[in-house]
């Protein structure tokens, strides 16, 4: 019987808060509070640091390139 291996996690696709704040351009401030408020999303880690999916950053890019209201990320 194969035993279960889990599947290792690509940590280059995931962005630290300042990494994710100097590939926006923006101070960490301000990511923190868009993602406080949904317009980015993150997620906590076990040690309750925050991660930003690097896809997520280029989808909030390019909405931002074609003027797409915040209030219509959620």
């Amino acid at each position: 019987m194969a035993r279960n291996q889990e599947r290792p996690i690509d940590t280059s696709l995931w962005l630290t808060t300042s990494e994710a704040s100097r590939f926006l351009g923006v101070s960490a401030n301000t990511l923190r509070l868009w993602a406080n408020d949904g317009v980015l999303r993150s997620y906590r880690t076990a040690g309750n640091h925050r991660r930003f999916h690097r896809s997520d950053l280029l989808a909030f890019l390019t909405r931002e390139m074609h003027g797409v209201p915040r209030s219509d990320f959620h």
